[in-house]
């Protein structure tokens, strides 16, 4: 068996006046009539008043009237602590956990109906579309240096350089050498012209960075375009082979 679910959405309601929908609107309505906050002794104020209004819906359908009484239910037990202060603590610290949350049901759903009203009145004028406002900037407060003087800074500043340590000096130095595709072309045309024959895997730096290979690789493209070697591969991902084709005594420095 299915029970319905009670929820506090609008839609979910049939029993409507011109002056509210649902339990949450009576209740903000009738706290906003007395000029009150939202506080549990505004709703301890309006109980009666909404009791007085659950009295004309009764004869509604006992699905849609008992989100009424769950509220009005709430209500009776926070008007009972202005009534009874001599309430055992356990109960009052139930209508405390009971209360707050129905203040804090009441202060989202004021929240969200001002929203509504407000986009209402957007689309009654016509506007379907609606920009995005930005949030507010967090803007850093500025530092106070007023008080602050010449010989604060410098002696800051000594004090820093003092509590520095001296690093050890390095042995040594490792520079990366910068690799560029001429300087690959005339390695690769070097070992051709003593050799006239090689494998691609002869041709890549010692150092195998993928930076070196990838250069390098791209020499040799540069090389078979201007028709100057013949690469061959006998399977995937097998060793290439690479054979001078061309005049390789030829200046190749006005074409790379």
């Amino acid at each position: 068996m299915v029970v319905p679910f009670i929820g506090y959405t609008a839609s979910k309601y049939k029993i409507h006046t011109d002056v509210y929908t649902g339990p949450l609107d009576l209740l903000l309505q009738l706290i906003e009539v007395e000029e009150l906050d939202i506080t549990q002794l505004a709703l301890a104020k309006v109980t009666d008043q909404y009791l007085e209004h659950l009295k004309a819906i009764q004869e509604h359908d006992p699905l849609e009237v008992s989100a009424f009484l769950v509220t009005a239910a709430q209500l009776v037990l926070i008007k009972s602590k202005t009534l009874l202060p001599q309430l055992q603590s356990n109960i009052q610290e139930m209508e405390e956990d009971l209360g707050e949350a129905l203040i804090q049901q009441l202060i989202i759903y004021k929240r969200f109906k001002h929203v509504g009203n407000w986009l209402k009145e957007k689309e009654n004028s016509g506007l379907k579309t609606y920009l995005r406002v930005s949030q507010p900037l967090n803007i850093i407060q500025k530092l106070d240096v007023s008080d602050i003087t010449i010989a604060d800074l410098s002696n800051t500043f000594l004090e820093a350089l003092h509590e520095n340590q001296e690093y050890q000096r390095l042995d040594r130095v490792i520079t990366i050498s910068k690799v560029t595709i001429r300087k690959r072309i005339r390695a690769i045309l070097t070992v051709l012209q003593s050799s006239g024959k090689t494998n691609f895997s002869k041709i890549v730096p010692n150092s195998h960075s993928h930076l070196e290979i990838a250069i390098t690789f791209l020499a040799l493209l540069e090389l078979i375009k201007y028709h100057l070697i013949h690469a061959s591969q006998q399977e995937v991902f097998g060793e290439i082979t690479i054979e001078s084709i061309g005049d390789l005594d030829q200046n190749i420095d006005t074409e790379f």
